[in-house]
């Protein structure tokens, strides 16, 4: 049976379909479907039946809205629920319904997919917000005032929407991160330390940057520029506090352990002659003296760096 989309007077508009999200509206009807108890809640802070392009994704999601209330659905509840209220046919059948089996959670966050779906739901409807109020005043026999209150009644209602699923505005989010940011600068100018707050233990890092945030740093630069020779010096500093996982995928871990040998010792790295047993001594020496030391067994494996030119390391300096 071929599916139907909606049928409505802007299934057409300028010669453009509507806006519309199938893809995140099978995905979102999958993970509700296959693992009600994770998701299902999450997606009805957000969406509503209306707000699905494909009617039949519209229907399913109102049953499984509606199984909800009483008891957690599945495919079979779903799939009596629709036949006693004839319109399992509607949606073309069992076959239709068991094609969201194969959908399986991924690492995109389900909000993320709910917000696209509602971001398309609200454009279709200032589509046909602005095609009603542009035939309305075009029209002689329209009373202008009424159209005015009808666009203004519209708009509240998505404005209502908005705030129901507590958007906040990409300037205030901007804002918010500035200022955070502008007081953790203040506070390590000051010297000023929160005992919950990460830092580099460089002082002109910190002194520059604040307190690191939650989140991923990136460290970009030409080849030979020194970005892993400065991220080493970043895990040796910041190890003497905190403990450090590295996830080494360029060097080798022989260069790996010259590196934060010779950053302990205030050597040079590339003006550093000798093999890493030289440095790997001092360094076991050096640690039972200054600090703890903990490496995975991997690192110890004599072929290791042969084998895979990765290794995962904890520092506890």
């Amino acid at each position: 049976m071929t599916k139907t989309k909606k049928k409505d007077d802007l299934s057409l508009i300028f010669g453009k379909v509507q806006p519309n999200a199938k893809e995140s509206e099978k995905y979102v009807l999958g993970v509700c479907l296959n693992h009600p108890k994770e998701y299902l809640t999450a997606v009805k802070e957000i969406l509503k039946p209306e707000d699905f392009y494909v009617s039949e994704n519209a229907i399913i999601y109102e049953a499984v809205v509606e199984i909800s209330e009483k008891t957690v659905p599945d495919i079979r509840l779903v799939m009596e629920h629709l036949k006693s209220g004839e319109k399992l046919e509607q949606i073309g059948g069992m076959p239709f319904l068991v094609s969201f089996l194969e959908v399986t959670p991924t690492a995109t966050p389900i909000r993320q997919h709910c917000l696209i779906i509602k971001q398309k739901s609200l454009q279709r409807k200032l589509v046909e917000f602005s095609s009603k109020t542009l035939s309305a005043a075009m029209d002689d026999g329209e009373d202008v005032f009424e159209t005015l209150r009808y666009s203004e009644n519209y708009l509240a209602e998505i404005n209502n929407e908005l705030a129901q699923m507590k958007v906040t505005p990409i300037e205030n989010v901007a804002a918010n991160v500035i200022d955070s940011f502008c007081e953790k600068v203040y506070k390590a100018r000051r010297g000023e330390v929160d005992e919950k707050a990460v830092y580099t233990g460089i002082k002109e890092w910190d002194e520059m940057n604040g307190a690191l945030f939650n989140g991923l740093y990136i460290i970009a630069g030409r080849p030979a520029m020194g970005k892993g020779v400065h991220l080493t010096q970043l895990a040796v500093s910041m190890g003497k506090r905190y403990n450090i996982g590295i996830v080494n995928g360029e060097m080798t871990n022989e260069q790996l352990l010259i590196r934060i040998g010779c950053n302990l010792k205030g050597i040079d790295n590339f003006l550093f002659i000798g093999h890493v047993s030289f440095v790997f001594g001092w360094y076991l020496e050096y640690s039972k003296k200054v600090c703890q030391y903990t490496l995975h067994p991997i690192l110890f494996h004599p072929q290791s760096y042969l084998v895979c030119n990765y290794i995962y390391s904890s520092f506890i300096f």
